[in-house]
């Protein structure tokens, strides 16, 4: 009788403590899930602070190219902030897209081909870091969200271009 109590204690020991650990083992899964998920996503954010970085370099680098008084030193300083930047973003498309940026003449139509090689590494860059809600469905994405359309130096090109004519015929 004395080892069948034993044998009665171990199992209901094991019955109340089975569902205890297995609910521990749960929420410790799915809290690890949830970190992961959170660190992806503040990659993303750095990513994508970089990327702000590198468009507010690159428009003043298309502000300084479009302007013709702009000392050559003004826009080698943004040309080198914005090399800083591609360096920093380390994505080899990025990198061959500033490259042939770099290596043109610095027309509104190079800075528009420049950002539309930047929009579809922004909408990648939401997809692998969960900043998008899914990356499956068409629809809004990060690029949207930042506004990049409505960023591209073509608009900087034109105000600054309006700026700087105006600034040559007061400085004459």
């Amino acid at each position: 009788m004395g080892s069948r109590t034993a044998w009665v204690v171990a199992l209901l020991v094991a019955v109340l403590t089975l569902p205890i650990v297995a609910i521990t083992v749960y929420f410790q899964v799915g809290i690890d899930q949830q970190i992961a998920r959170a660190q992806t996503e503040r990659q993303g954010l750095d990513g994508v602070d970089r990327f702000e970085r590198l468009t507010a370099d690159i428009s003043a680098l298309a502000m300084a190219a479009s302007c013709p008084k702009v000392a050559r030193t003004t826009v080698a300083a943004a040309r080198a902030r914005a090399d800083a930047d591609v360096d920093a973003l380390n994505d080899s498309d990025v990198r061959g897209t500033w490259q042939s940026l770099r290596s043109s003449e610095l027309s509104q139509a190079d800075f528009d081909s420049f950002f539309d090689g930047m929009r579809t590494w922004i909408i990648n860059l939401g997809d692998r870091s969960g900043l998008t809600f899914d990356p499956a469905i068409p629809g809004i994405d990060l690029g949207d969200s930042l506004g990049i359309a409505s960023r591209r130096p073509s608009t900087a090109f034109n105000a600054f271009a309006a700026v700087c004519v105006r600034a040559v015929r007061l400085w004459v």
